[in-house]
């Protein structure tokens, strides 16, 4: 990334502002070099982070990642989340953070990865936890008794037919 593209992005006012050094021109002329060099090259840089961010491999690179994050807080082990779950909040995450820029497509990619393991962490300590105090409830309830025959026609009635004779 260029340096002048990297200060624009630590102060992003100065893109907008009418500023004497004139910032804008130079981003517009730094992103349309980025975009006629994937033109030239028959790159559409929406597609390559698309394609990237959903692929099999990347997600499996998410997967790990949650993995490591939630042993690392918590010190549980996990098992792989569902995929298709995993890829609503990707879809959401891509819909919202995507810049769709014409270079650090890499940097893109592991931001928005990031994003999905930070949105992911918190959901799935969470159900770690319900799961724990369901388990510990269901452990220590008290179950009711089974039912007593009270009345005296239970008593009164002949057994039945099919019941086997001993």
């Amino acid at each position: 990334m260029s340096r002048l593209l990297s200060n624009i992005q630590k102060a992003p006012f100065l893109f907008l502002e009418d500023h004497p050094d004139q910032f804008y021109e130079q981003i517009n002329e730094t992103m349309e070099q980025g975009y006629d060099e994937l033109r030239n090259m028959n790159v559409d840089v929406d597609e390559v982070i698309k394609d990237t961010f959903y692929s099999a491999r990347n997600i499996d690179l998410i997967q790990k990642w949650l993995i490591k994050e939630i042993a690392l807080k918590k010190n549980i082990k996990i098992r792989y989340q569902k995929v298709e779950h995993l890829l609503n909040i990707m879809a959401g995450i891509y819909e919202t953070y995507c810049q769709n820029l014409p270079f650090s497509l890499k940097e893109q990619i592991y931001e928005l990865d990031r994003k999905v393991v930070e949105f992911c962490i918190p959901i799935i300590l969470d159900e770690i936890i319900g799961n724990n105090k369901y388990l510990e409830k269901l452990n220590t309830a008290n179950y009711i008794d089974q039912p007593l025959c009270v009345n005296s026609k239970g008593q009164r009635q002949l057994p039945s037919a099919y019941s086997s004779r001993d």
